[in-house]
């Protein structure tokens, strides 16, 4: 019951401890969190998890993660998991239950090799993936049958990032003085 009480006590921590160890390991924001790190609040989408690119290997990368996490909370509340994705580590609170692979638990993070050529720019010190390359990677997986399953996401994300860029530049245009569309 302690533990519980101290994980509950602590959540506060957990986003910074995650915004620490991205930094220091200069890992990669992609993904929801990415998109609404650079998109104002009404194109912004409720997420979570994150997304992140991994320099190194990604199962080592999501077991420092749990550990940096456990250490902070003080307990262990975390674990890893492979994906189903080959490739893909999972990081994941315990829940209330403090048992692993129960409903209550939360994914807290994904994480991946970085593939060669994801173009970043850093955020108040995070790199996350700039949105023509995310642009660029969810037209080729709504392409792909293989991620049949998430495409209605990915497609949304699309939009959201179209509609971002469109309104951005209207709003330049009627600051200079030109009328706006």
């Amino acid at each position: 019951m302690t533990e519980q009480l101290n994980f509950i006590e602590n959540q506060h921590k957990i986003k910074s401890i995650i915004k620490k160890i991205i930094k220091q390991n200069k890992q990669v924001v992609h993904g929801a969190r990415a998109i609404n790190a650079q998109v104002s609040w009404p194109y912004q989408r409720e997420t979570k998890d994150y997304d992140i690119f991994s320099n190194k290997k990604a199962g080592k990368a999501a077991r420092n993660m749990e550990r940096a996490l456990d250490k902070g909370v003080g307990g262990d509340f975390f674990y890893t998991k492979k994906g189903i994705t080959k490739g893909v580590f999972k990081v994941f609170d315990k829940g209330f239950d403090q048992k692993r692979d129960t409903p209550d638990d939360s994914l807290i993070a994904d994480y991946m090799k970085k593939p060669k050529g994801v173009q970043s720019k850093k955020i108040e010190g995070i790199k996350y993936r700039t949105l023509a390359d995310i642009k660029k990677s969810k037209i080729a997986l709504v392409n792909n049958p293989q991620f049949e399953h998430r495409k209605k996401k990915d497609l949304e994300d699309i939009r959201t990032i179209n509609v971002f860029l469109k309104t951005k530049g209207r709003k330049k245009k009627w600051r200079r003085g030109h009328k706006a569309d």
